[in-house]
């Protein structure tokens, strides 16, 4: 397969950073002192043999983003120039392309920042951030907190960007006061959902 043919797969910036601490680290392979431990290097030894994998179905990449997170890791250790050799090496033995941020790519939202690529669903993650945001938390709209289905029709309402939805789930609300604006439609919304534009704009 052509590698301008083949679909990108986006490497987070974790993972990279565990296989370079592994691989960089033949005694890791000794402690195997307990479950613990047994059980991270299965899923590191893992990483790898799925990444021998994925070179040949994708053309794996890793954001500018991703990459200034590993580079602060590599600053901030002691052992910088043999982390840095590896990077070198890593990149090189997996073709991997640095990619600017792309906003169909990666969205920001708070302190979190959801990774997806051509095979995740935006709508699994606008239904994280929804659940994150309103439900974890226990927001409240006008004193009735939201539920798993409105979670669930919200998240695919600000996927779609449909303000008609969104106006449905409110209207199930008790009183909405304020209004804002998602693509020329005025909707009603409660003001403690003083995000909900936010979110929408993320995609």
């Amino acid at each position: 397969m052509d590698s301008n043919s083949k679909r990108r797969l986006y490497l987070d910036a974790s993972v990279v950073i565990e296989l370079m601490k592994f691989e960089t680290s033949p005694s890791l392979c000794k402690k195997r002192r307990g479950n613990r431990e047994k059980d991270k290097l299965e899923v590191l030894e893992s990483n790898i043999s799925k990444l021998n994998i994925a070179k040949s179905r994708y053309k794996l990449t890793i954001s500018t983003l991703a990459l200034g997170e590993v580079v602060r890791f590599i600053a901030e250790s002691e052992k910088k120039k043999e982390y840095v050799e590896w990077l070198l090496e890593f990149l090189n033995r997996y073709n991997i392309d640095i990619l600017p941020i792309e906003r169909d790519t990666f969205c920001k939202y708070d302190d979190q920042t959801y990774r997806f690529n051509d095979e995740c669903n935006i709508f699994k993650i606008a239904e994280e951030i929804v659940r994150n945001e309103f439900s974890n938390q226990n927001e409240w709209w006008g004193g009735k907190m939201l539920d798993g289905d409105d979670a669930l029709i919200l998240a695919q309402a600000i996927c779609d960007k449909d303000a008609e939805a969104l106006l449905t789930i409110e209207d199930r609300m008790i009183e909405c006061v304020s209004v804002d604006i998602i693509e020329n439609k005025k909707i009603k919304r409660n003001p403690k959902l003083k995000r909900i534009k936010d979110l929408a704009e993320l995609f």
